[in-house]
């Protein structure tokens, strides 16, 4: 089996939660953006991994690197179960 991509086990993290959705409306192409439908807070997901919070990507600020890391292993064990 490949290895995971940070990115790929951060959108299969929000993929899985219930609440989170793909933000179609969002225009930029730097970033995978995904919304809360109960918060209305919005997640970028960068290429190689980076996660931010915040209501435009300019206003957003990195997530703390211990959450960031429990995010992408939470993902990793989604995407090995889904084999």
């Amino acid at each position: 089996m490949a290895k995971v991509t940070q990115r790929a086990a951060i959108v299969a993290y929000f993929q899985a939660k219930a609440e989170m959705e793909k933000d179609l409306a969002s225009r930029s192409r730097k970033y995978v953006v995904y919304k809360s439908a109960a918060t209305g807070a919005r997640f970028y997901i960068g290429k190689a991994g980076a996660l931010r919070k915040g209501r435009t990507v300019a206003e957003s600020i990195p997530v703390n690197e211990q959450i960031r890391q429990g995010v992408i292993r939470q993902g990793t064990k989604i995407l090995e179960s889904m084999g």
